[in-house]
C-alpha cells in the first residue's frame, strides 16, 4: 500500500489535538533571476534551486542592469523568504496556482483590523506583504474601518480617524514603492441605505475599483458610505468587506489582525474550519465563543453566496505571506467544502478520474491491472465530488480489519483542509484500520500523529494502525501489509 497526500493543510477543528502540522520540504538552494539576466550576487546559503520571480519585483540594490527598481530590494526579498520559510518551491507552486486571476478580478480583498494601525511593525509587515502581491500581479483591494463590538466613535471623530489611517496606510505602501488610490465616501464607491442606526451597503461601484486595478494602483476603501441624500455615514467593516467581495469575486478574503487566527483553549491556532461540517461539530466547544460563532456565520453566509469560488483566511499581518505561500499556512482558513461521496464498489465511481488523481498525487503511473486487482476487495471508497481527494479501503483475505490501500489529495486541494476532512470521515466510519507508507514520504510524520502503533519494516516502508491493542493482531497486520503488492509501474 502507498499513502500519499500532496501538501495536506493539517490541524482542522477535529484534529488540532494531534499536534503540529507537517513541516516544510527541504530545498538546498536558490539562485534568483532578474529579467533575462542572472544576478549572481543574489545567492542565499543553503539554496540551489531557481525561483522564477523577477528581482525587479522586489525593492532593492542589484548590480545587474536588468533590475529597474533600486530601492531596498534585498531586505524586502529577505523578509519574504523569512516569512514563508526555507522552501521557495512552495511559493512557486502557489504563484502558479494564483496566476490565472484576471486584472478585473482582484486576487484578494484584505480587511484590516483597527489594531494593525496601532502597531507600526504590523503595519509595515502588511505593506510588505501587499507589495509582494502587487508585484506578482496578485492585485489586492484594501478595506479598513471599525469592527463590530468595538466602541462606536462619534461621527466626526470616526471621520478624522479614518483620514489619519488612510494616510498611514498610503504612506506605508508608498515606502514600498507602491501607488495607492484612496476611495473616500465622496467618490461614490459605496452607496448605503438611509438607516442611520445600522447603515448597510446597497451598491458598490466596481467600475471605480477596477479602474484603480487597471492603473496598477491599490484601492483603499474606508468603511464609510454615501446615502442617496449625500450624507456620509460609517458602515460596519465586515459589511463593506462582504459587499465588495460579492461584487468583485476575489480568490481570497484576508482578515488581517495582530494576533492571528482563532485559538482553542490551549492557545493553539485552529488551522481549518471546513464549512459547514466543522462548525456544526464544534459550536458547543468552550473556545467557540459568541463573537467567533458570529464571525463564522457571517463568513459562511458570504461563501455560500459565492458558490465555492472564494475562501476566507484570518491571520496576523506579519504572517500573510506564510499563510498564502506555504502548504501548512499560518492562520485560520475557512472554506465551503465539497461533500465526500461514499461508495462500496468501483461501479459507483469514475475509475478514470480516480486513476488520474492517484497517478498525479503519487507522481507514478498506476499498474494497468490495479483496479481489476482490487475490484472484489473494495470495502469503501471516499472521494470528493470534484475528484481532488480520495481514500480506497479494502478487505484483506484472512483479516477482519480493513486496509487503507490508497489515500491521496491533489495539488488543487493543497492548503484547503481537504485531507483533514477526508481523514475525519475515515475515522468516523472505521474504528480500526491499518496501512503502510513509504518511509521517505513527507506526510509520514502526519500518519505517526494519527496512528496508535507503527512498525518499520525496513528502510522503505512503515506500517501504521489505529484501534488495535492486541500484539498478536498487530503482528498479523504487519505480515499482511508486508505481503501487499506494489500497485505502481
Amino acid at each position: 500500500m502507498h499513502c500519499c497526500v500532496q501538501g495536506l493543510r493539517l490541524g482542522s477543528l477535529h484534529s488540532w489535538f494531534a499536534g503540529p502540522r507537517v513541516g516544510r520540504h527541504c530545498v538546498k538552494g536558490m539562485v534568483l533571476t532578474c529579467g533575462k539576466q542572472r544576478c549572481p550576487e543574489l545567492k542565499f546559503p543553503g539554496f540551489q534551486s531557481v525561483i522564477s520571480l523577477p528581482v525587479s519585483q522586489f525593492h532593492g540594490k542589484c548590480s545587474t542592469s536588468g533590475c529597474k527598481n533600486n530601492k531596498d530590494s534585498v531586505p524586502d526579498l529577505q523578509r519574504f523568504l523569512s516569512e514563508i520559510g526555507t522552501d521557495p518551491k512552495e511559493a512557486r507552486f502557489w504563484l502558479r496556482q494564483f496566476a490565472h486571476v484576471s486584472w478585473k478580478r482582484p486576487f484578494a480583498v484584505v480587511e484590516i483590523d483597527p489594531e494593525v494601525f496601532d502597531d507600526p511593525s504590523q503595519l509595515e509587515h502588511l505593506a510588505s506583504a501587499v507589495s509582494f502581491l502587487q508585484r506578482n500581479s496578485l492585485r489586492p483591494v484594501l478595506v479598513f474601518g471599525e469592527v463590530q463590538g468595538g466602541d462606536r466613535l462619534c461621527e466626526q471623530k470616526a471621520k478624522a480617524v479614518s483620514v489619519e489611517r488612510s494616510r498611514m496606510l498610503s504612506d506605508a505602501l508608498s515606502e514600498q514603492g507602491l501607488e495607492s488610490c484612496l476611495l473616500f465616501a465622496g467618490s461614490g464607491v459605496l452607496q448605503v441605505d438611509s438607516d442611520a442606526s445600522s447603515p448597510r451597503v446597497r451598491q458598490v461601484n466596481q467600475d471605480l475599483i477596477q479602474w484603480c486595478l487597471m492603473r496598477q494602483a491599490i484601492p483603499i476603501i474606508p468603511s464609510f458610505g454615501e446615502t442617496l441624500t449625500g450624507r456620509i455615514v460609517q458602515v460596519r467593516l465586515w459589511d463593506v468587506t462582504s459587499a465588495v467581495t460579492r461584487q468583485l469575486f476575489p480568490l481570497k478574503v484576508i482578515k488581517v489582525n495582530c494576533h492571528g487566527g482563532f485559538q482553542n483553549t490551549e492557545g493553539q491556532i485552529i488551522a481549518n474550519i471546513n464549512l459547514p461540517f466543522d462548525f456544526e461539530a464544534s459550536k458547543d466547544e468552550s473556545w467557540c465563543t459568541e463573537p467567533l460563532k458570529q464571525t463564522v456565520r457571517e463568513v459562511s453566509e458570504l461563501l455560500t453566496g459565492l458558490h465555492g469560488k472564494t475562501s476566507v483566511v484570518i491571520t496576523a499581518a506579519d504572517k500573510v505571506l506564510q499563510e498564502l505561500f506555504t502548504h501548512h499556512g499560518c492562520g485560520t482558513f475557512l472554506k465551503e467544502t465539497t461533500p465526500l461521496l461514499k461508495c462500496h464498489s468501483l461501479e459507483n465511481v469514475d475509475v478514470e478520474r480516480l486513476g488520474n488523481l492517484l497517478s498525479r498525487s503519487f507522481k507514478k503511473d498506476l499498474s494497468n491491472t490495479y483496479f481489476e486487482d482490487i475490484r472484489n476487495q473494495v470495502h469503501t471508497i471516499f472521494v470528493s465530488e470534484c475528484y481532488t481527494a480520495a481514500a480506497i479501503i479494502c478487505h484483506v483475505e484472512g483479516c477482519d480489519i480493513p486496509y487503507l490501500c490508497k489515500l491521496a489529495v491533489s495539488a488543487q486541494a493543497q492548503g484547503e483542509g481537504t485531507g483533514d476532512i477526508l481523514w475525519d470521515e475515515i475515522r468516523r466510519n472505521f474504528s480500526q484500520l491499518f496501512w503502510r507508507a513509504r518511509t521517505e514520504n513527507f506526510v509520514t510524520p502526519w500518519y505517526f500523529k494519527r496512528s496508535d502503533g507503527t512498525w518499520n519494516l525496513d528502510s522503505n516502508w512503515t506500517v501504521f494502525w489505529y484501534g488495535i491493542s492486541d500484539p498478536g493482531t498487530s503482528l498479523k497486520l504487519i505480515q499482511k501489509a508486508t505481503a501487499a503488492p506494489d500497485s505502481f509501474r
